[in-house]
């Protein structure tokens, strides 16, 4: 994200509370001179539905937050990172990076082992999974016929 994209998500935040979406803590305007901890908490877009699990780019699938909380999530669900943001990054927003990718890997855990007593979650989590590889492959050999095609064209 440009400065200047950064800067018009700031401002477009500034009609509402300017506070991240997760954390809550107070949103910071990008400045080329600042230190990399306030650079974390300077406002991204954020995907509530990541495009790695088929969202898209439109408007009503952002939410505002912090340059920090968006790493963190990464490709999580929303509404499973929402839930650890309202138990562990109000309560607790300036632990050290590596306790809160810890505890919400440990999160994650808990829900896996939880959904293993249930084999139709399982069932259907694999089936999306499954179709989410074969995109992948698909993609990899449409890659891989194209380069053969112009290695042979050369």
């Amino acid at each position: 994200m440009t400065y200047l994209d950064r800067m018009r998500l700031y401002d477009k935040t500034l009609g509402r509370d300017h506070k991240c979406h997760y954390c809550k803590r107070l949103l910071l305007s990008y400045k080329a001179d600042m230190s990399l901890e306030d650079m974390a908490l300077c406002a991204t877009k954020d995907h509530i539905i990541p495009k790695a699990l088929g969202g898209t780019n439109a408007d009503d699938n952002y939410v505002v937050a912090c340059a920090a909380c968006n790493r963190l999530k990464a490709h999580i669900p929303y509404n499973v990172f929402k839930v650890f943001a309202d138990m562990v990054l109000i309560p607790f927003p300036d632990l050290p990076l590596h306790i809160l990718r810890n505890s919400l890997n440990l999160y994650i855990m808990h829900l896996l082992e939880r959904s293993c007593t249930n084999t139709k979650i399982m069932r259907t989590a694999c089936t999306a999974t499954l179709l989410r590889v074969k995109e992948g492959i698909d993609e990899y050999e449409g890659n891989k016929v194209k380069a053969d095609r112009k290695r042979k064209r050369a």
